[in-house]
């Protein structure tokens, strides 16, 4: 699916979302616009759907894989204000804003909604 299973958790629409994460890395720390940009541009086996991260995907991936990431801020796909926006520092855990105009490091995901399955509908299952 382009990149490693990171985890399951459910988006604002009450969804359950698989969130991937793309092996893919930038050359350096970017501007937040830039490690926007950066994120658009990953393709993995097929997949062009790469974002950055927003502030729940942050969280699950300091919980579930925070080796892969170097102790340091990485962007957030999530403004904060006008000149700023959010970050997953990688050696606590915590969240917090800076300037967009600032260098931080980045990584790209993809998301996938996965549908639920009711066995009572499928063919051949007790009525």
């Amino acid at each position: 699916q382009g990149g490693t299973f990171e985890g399951l958790r459910r988006n604002a629409e009450g969804q359950t979302v698989a969130l991937i994460r793309a092996d893919a890395v930038p050359a350096g720390p970017l501007t937040w616009q830039a490690a926007i940009d950066w994120a658009k541009t990953v393709q993995a086996e097929g997949h062009a759907d790469f974002t950055l991260p927003d502030r729940e995907d942050g969280r699950l991936l300091w919980a579930n894989s925070r080796e892969a990431f170097e102790p340091t801020w990485y962007w957030l796909g999530v403004e904060y204000s006008s000149s700023g926006a959010w970050y997953q520092y990688f050696d606590y855990g915590n969240q917090n804003t800076s300037r967009k105009g600032n260098e931080l490091r980045a990584r790209a995901v993809r998301r996938l909604i996965l549908q639920s399955f009711d066995p009572s509908s499928a063919a051949g299952a007790p009525q």
